[in-house]
């Protein structure tokens, strides 16, 4: 390692509120303050540009770089650090320390530990960070749980179904695959805990994040954003509905270029086919067709080029949602299946006015009747 070496930092693991006094009570006896020092060091930099060296490390910490050696193979004997190296790049992995139940079931950590403190802290760390050693019997219990329902006498049925729309996720969980970035999206946000609090980062606010940006396209950074804006700090609550509305009226889109554009998702594949922004009730036809018809995105994206060439470049709901439905009962389910469709389909403009009205024209009650169908699945 020398000091003109490059240096990038990433993270891995749940870093939560209490690692720094894990990192302190736990850590620090059996690898020394210089290594904690180090390891928080490494830790702030985790933004720091490719351009850092080595040496900045070294004039950050104040240590040697033969120090700087030593001090990491300690953090990387305890997985606290994992390092790579290539073409005079070093890759510093910072891993969120083990919670203390973890660290004293490592007969390893634990024999060192009480080796290293001693009987007497040993015991007194276990009590102060695994159970609470008081013994509660001697002592009245005056815990009321009796909780004042007084407040939801007036409970209407306008307030149920609210509570019922906020209870449940958006999507159900396997509505579709989701199709992105989690890890660049959780660097976005940074140090700031305000933008998106730790305590709403559940598997449902998460699983619902994922599922919009997939169907809407939207970049992580972009998410960054609209999940700010759908926090309430004052309640500690995150709006559902309101990320879904915010991600409807968000007019930029997240365009990968790649070797097959039906890869897309569909608002981006819609995007690439017309060159404008994807209005609100495009992105409404193309979640339609996704959630409710659970047609696959490159299936939709099939159909919606197929749509195009027969609609003048436009969208019509109505021809989109009988050609869809007619695919449906004729099984078309793959990317194979739908190109295979759209090109048995391609006729001239006057016999497509012809296939509109013998192959899509059927009456509305049996329009009706397969959504009714469909619906029932989900």
């Amino acid at each position: 390692m020398l000091g003109k070496d490059q240096f990038i930092v990433n993270t891995k693991g749940s870093f939560i509120t209490n690692h720094q006094q894990i990192l302190a009570a736990l850590y620090m006896p059996l690898i020394g303050i210089e290594a904690v020092g180090i390891y928080n060091l490494l830790y702030a930099e985790r933004k720091g540009s490719i351009n850092a060296d080595i040496e900045r490390l070294c004039i950050l910490s104040g240590l040697d770089i033969d120090s700087l050696k030593k001090h990491l193979v300690l953090l990387e004997q305890f997985c606290l650090v994992e390092r790579y190296y290539k073409d005079g790049i070093y890759v510093f992995v910072v891993i969120s320390p083990v919670n203390a139940n973890d660290f004293f079931e490592n007969d390893l950590y634990a024999r060192l530990y009480l080796n290293k403190v001693g009987k007497k802290d040993f015991e007194i760390t276990k009590a102060k960070y695994l159970y609470d050693e008081i013994n509660f019997e001697s002592f009245e219990n005056l815990t009321n749980k009796k909780l004042d329902l007084a407040v939801l006498k007036n409970w209407s049925e306008a307030e149920e179904q609210l509570y019922q729309q906020l209870k449940q996720p958006i999507y159900k969980e396997d509505a579709i695959e989701i199709k992105f970035d989690y890890e660049r999206f959780i660097r976005s946000l940074g140090d700031s805990v305000l933008l998106f609090p730790y305590s709403l980062r559940t598997k449902e606010n998460m699983q619902t994040i994922g599922q919009l940006a997939t169907l809407f396209s939207i970049t992580p950074e972009k998410m960054k954003t609209l999940v700010a804006k759908s926090i309430d700090i004052e309640t500690n609550t995150f709006d559902r509905e309101k990320l879904k509305r915010l991600c409807l009226n968000e007019k930029t889109v997240d365009v990968v270029e790649g070797s097959n554009e039906y890869d897309l998702s569909p608002v981006s594949f819609l995007y690439l086919k017309q060159g404008v922004p994807v209005s609100n009730a495009d992105k409404r036809l193309l979640e339609y067709l996704q959630i409710q018809l659970q047609m696959k995105p490159e299936v939709v994206n099939v159909l919606i080029e197929h749509c195009l060439e027969n609609t003048n470049q436009k969208l019509s709901k109505d021809y989109v949602e009988k050609v869809a439905t007619t695919w449906i009962r004729q099984k078309v389910e793959t990317l194979e299946d739908a190109l295979k469709q759209k090109n048995n389909r391609n006729y001239s403009k006057k016999q497509n006015v012809k296939y509109d009205k013998d192959e899509l024209e059927f009456e509305e009650q049996d329009l009706e009747k397969l959504r009714k169908r469909l619906f029932s699945k989900g």
